[in-house]
């Protein structure tokens, strides 16, 4: 009787799985299981790859934003460091065309600076534009000034122009001498960034690439008047 059950349970089973197993030819079920996870794994490892390439691409770029480095060509003579918002120090004058990679983006633009001991006489003449540091940017037409006294300029400061707070940390030397000269700056700010953005964390705001084309080097408003006081 046990045989006769057992017998009886053993067909119920396979007459069961027939019809899920009757549209599969003989000897294909194996394949047709393999052609179906390779292609999940192909999606899988598509979608990873693409994962994979927004990350990367976003630790290159912010890689590139932790450097400055720019040609000038110009006239006059200067030589200037700044360590941050807290010191903008530097001694000459020039008035030149700027144009490299600066912290991620490439800029070009023409420029004019003042260091001591212009800048002292053009606040002697002007006591309202007191000043030790002044820099004068025109870019398509549209003119932004920076004044400061050469301490704390991220707060002690006059005019439209003041540095995004992500290049507070900004260490920067630069000199034109003649008609040549160089820039060269190192933000702590976006090193920090670029580590950071290994985990995940994204201080700067700029890995979606929206957000990227809003950023700038010297946030300013539009005002239109002469590149250069007179």
């Amino acid at each position: 009787m046990e045989s006769a059950g057992h017998l009886r349970r053993l067909r119920a089973r396979h007459e069961i799985r027939a019809p899920l197993l009757a549209h599969v030819p003989a000897g294909n079920a194996p394949q047709s299981v393999a052609v179906i996870s390779w292609r999940v794994l192909s999606l899988a490892a598509l979608l990873v790859s693409s994962i994979g390439c927004a990350y990367g691409g976003a630790r290159v770029r912010d890689f590139a934003d932790v450097f400055r480095l720019e040609a000038n060509v110009g006239y006059g003579l200067q030589v200037h460091a700044n360590a941050g918002e807290l010191v903008h120090t530097g001694v000459g004058t020039s008035e030149h065309y700027s144009f490299g990679p600066v912290y991620g983006e490439w800029e070009s633009r023409w420029a004019f600076e003042s260091h001591f001991p212009l800048s002292y006489i053009y606040s002697l003449i002007d006591p309202a534009t007191a000043h030790l540091h002044e820099i004068d940017l025109s870019e398509s037409g549209d003119l932004a000034r920076h004044r400061c006294y050469m301490l704390f300029p991220g707060d002690l400061r006059t005019g439209e122009l003041y540095k995004s707070p992500i290049h507070y940390f900004d260490l920067e030397v630069g000199a034109l001498a003649g008609i040549i000269g160089i820039e060269f700056g190192f933000s702590i700010g976006e090193l920090f960034d670029w580590l950071l953005g290994f985990f995940t964390l994204d201080i700067a705001d700029d890995d979606d690439p929206e957000a990227r084309k809003l950023k700038t080097l010297w946030n300013k408003p539009v005002r239109k008047e002469p590149l250069i006081p007179r």
